[in-house]
C-alpha cells in the first residue's frame, strides 16, 4: 500500500505544486539579470476518487517550498530577445509519516521570441524546459523532493499589454522519461496555462490564472495502464 500511496502522489506532484504563468513571464524584459524567489505551502486532508467517495483518508501531504528563479535575458547576438532560465526548488516535503528535505528538480529553460515588440506590447516566444532529476528520490519513501526522472517540455507563449491590462498564455507538451527504479512512464501532458491583470496603481497588479492539463495513461513497463491519464483544471487569484 505504501508503494500504491506513493505513486498516487508522484501523478499529484508531477502536476501539483508547479510554477504557473506569472505577469511578464512571456515578455521580452530589459537586457540583464532577473532573480525571483517563488514560496509555496501546499497541504491536503485526503485523496477522492471522481464520484467525490474518499479513496485515502489522512493522505496528509505537505510541501514547504521556495523556488529560486535566475533569467538571463539578452538582445544584442540575435535579431530578438532570447532568455535562459534556471529554476530550483528547495524545500521539505510530508506524506504518511515520510518526509524529505534538500534541493528539487533542476528546471533549464531556453527560449526566442520571435515577435519582440515593445512599442505596442505584443510578445510570442517559443522555448523548451528540460528538468533534470537533482532531487532525491527512493521509491520505498513516500515523500520525495526529486521525481526520479527527466522530462522535456516544448512551449509556446504569448502576452499582450492592453491599457492596464496584462494578457498571457502558454502552452507546454511535457514528455517523462520512465523510472527506472519504479518502472512508471508518467503519460505526457498538453497544458494550458493563462493569466490576466490589471494595474489598480503603477507597482501593484492584481489577477488570476486559469490553467488546465490533459494527461495520457501512464505505463507501467511498458505497458499502458487505463484511466490513469491525469485531468486537472485550476482557477484562482
Amino acid at each position: 500500500i505504501r508503494f500504491i500511496v506513493a505513486l498516487l502522489f508522484m501523478v499529484l506532484a508531477h502536476s501539483g505544486v508547479c510554477h504557473a504563468v506569472s505577469p511578464y513571464d512571456n515578455w521580452a524584459l530589459p537586457e540583464g539579470w532577473l532573480l525571483a524567489a517563488y514560496p509555496t505551502y501546499y497541504e491536503a486532508s485526503e485523496f477522492k476518487g471522481n464520484n467525490g467517495s474518499t479513496v485515502i483518508p489522512n493522505l496528509g501531504p505537505k510541501v514547504y517550498q521556495t523556488a529560486f528563479r535566475s533569467t538571463y535575458y539578452n538582445k544584442s547576438l540575435l535579431p530578438h530577445t532570447f532568455g535562459f532560465t534556471a529554476l530550483l526548488p528547495v524545500g521539505r516535503t510530508e506524506l504518511r509519516g515520510d518526509s524529505d528535505s534538500g534541493i528539487g528538480d533542476l528546471s533549464l529553460a531556453l527560449g526566442y521570441w520571435f515577435v519582440d515588440d515593445p512599442s505596442s506590447k505584443n510578445y510570442l516566444v517559443a522555448g523548451s524546459y528540460v528538468d533534470a532529476p537533482t532531487g532525491s528520490f527512493d521509491k520505498a519513501n513516500a515523500a520525495n523532493m526529486g521525481k526520479g526522472v527527466w522530462k522535456v517540455r516544448p512551449m509556446v507563449g504569448a502576452a499582450k499589454r492592453i491599457g492596464d491590462f496584462d494578457l498571457e498564455a502558454t502552452l507546454y507538451y511535457n514528455v517523462y522519461e520512465k523510472n527506472r527504479e519504479t518502472g512508471v512512464t508518467a503519460g505526457s501532458e498538453t497544458i494550458f496555462e493563462s493569466y490576466a491583470g490589471y494595474y489598480i496603481l503603477p507597482g501593484i497588479i492584481l489577477g488570476g490564472n486559469v490553467n488546465a492539463l490533459y494527461g495520457q495513461d501512464r505505463r507501467l513497463n511498458g505497458v499502458s495502464v487505463p484511466d490513469t491519464g491525469t485531468r486537472k483544471f485550476q482557477a484562482g487569484p
